[in-house]
């Protein structure tokens, strides 16, 4: 069942999507000084455009002519020109192609610049964060770099922080190909072999890949797993009874616990792997071997 808050939060993106469009055209004959729009749900679902220089209240007169609904269009001041957090991206893009692997991902959001690093990159953050103080929103891994004077450092995790039942082992029986030796904040592929002990076929549904989370193996929490972009597709890989499929793996080790740091650190770990199977549900797999080496610091 929808969550009502959620679909009359739709419903008013959904009525705005026209006016939306109106400021970005607007914003293309005003590039000067149009930085960007947004949605923004608290306290009241309206759009936000982004303007800079000494014009602010011309342009949000203009605009407030031009959209339908002007009672949900605010004009706000942004601190730094479309043109320069352009500047900054190119910058990003040149370490991307010097360093690659250590971005996930960067983009123009909410007048600066966002940069997702991978979560053995606090280094990298710091000095990206020494030259273009507030013109960036930094993450590192799962969390905001630096972290938040409250504390609350998270963004949402890429890991999902629920329980799954646990696939039967009646049924299933898994296993890796190899055992799994990743370096601390990096992501390694592995494959998981899946063996239909049932009497019935099984179709698991992936994206082309499964995605492992990493566990405590002492108390069985999660604690990790891979944070950044993944492709879409839908790819179902058949386990026909009494047969053995192999589907590829994803093992990140981005921490998701705030008293592990970014990068959950060098040691013996488990992982536990979400199967989603066609008509049957969403299960984990036992716990299995994962080795975390120390960080190769030589790409920072």
């Amino acid at each position: 069942m929808a969550d009502p808050a959620t679909s009359e939060r739709e419903r008013e993106q959904s009525k705005l999507r026209a006016d939306l469009e109106v400021v970005r055209r607007y914003g293309e004959s005003h590039s000067r000084d149009f930085v960007d729009v947004l949605f923004e749900n608290e306290p009241s679902v309206r759009l936000v455009a982004l303007m800079t220089g000494e014009e602010v209240e011309a342009h949000g007169s203009a605009l407030h002519r031009l959209v339908r609904y002007p009672n949900q269009l605010e004009i706000r001041h942004a601190p730094h020109s479309r043109e320069h957090l352009e500047e900054i991206c190119a910058y990003v893009a040149e370490i991307n192609r010097s360093l690659p692997g250590v971005i996930m991902g960067w983009g123009i959001a909410g007048g600066r610049v966002a940069v997702q690093l991978r979560a053995d990159q606090e280094e990298l953050a710091h000095r990206l964060l020494q030259r273009f103080t507030n013109a960036l929103t930094l993450q590192v891994g799962a969390f905001f770099y630096p972290p938040t004077a409250t504390g609350d450092e998270h963004k949402t995790p890429a890991v999902a922080p629920s329980r799954l039942p646990v696939l039967s082992r009646d049924e299933f029986g898994v296993t890796l190909d190899d055992e799994i030796t990743v370096a601390s904040g990096k992501t390694v592929r592995g494959t998981l072999r899946v063996h239909n002990y049932g009497g019935d076929d099984a179709v698991i549904d992936t994206n082309g890949t499964l995605t492992a989370t990493v566990i405590d193996a002492a108390t069985g929490e999660i604690v990790g797993g891979f944070v950044g972009w993944q492709t879409a597709p839908l790819v179902r890989f058949r386990v026909s009874a009494g047969e053995t499929v192999s589907i590829p793996l994803l093992v990140g080790t981005a921490s998701t616990a705030t008293r592990l740091g970014y990068a959950l650190p060098p040691g013996r770990w488990e992982i536990e792997v979400p199967v989603s199977i066609e008509d049957r549900g969403t299960f984990r797999t036992p716990p299995l071997p994962l080795v975390i080496t120390p960080s190769e610091k030589s790409e920072s």
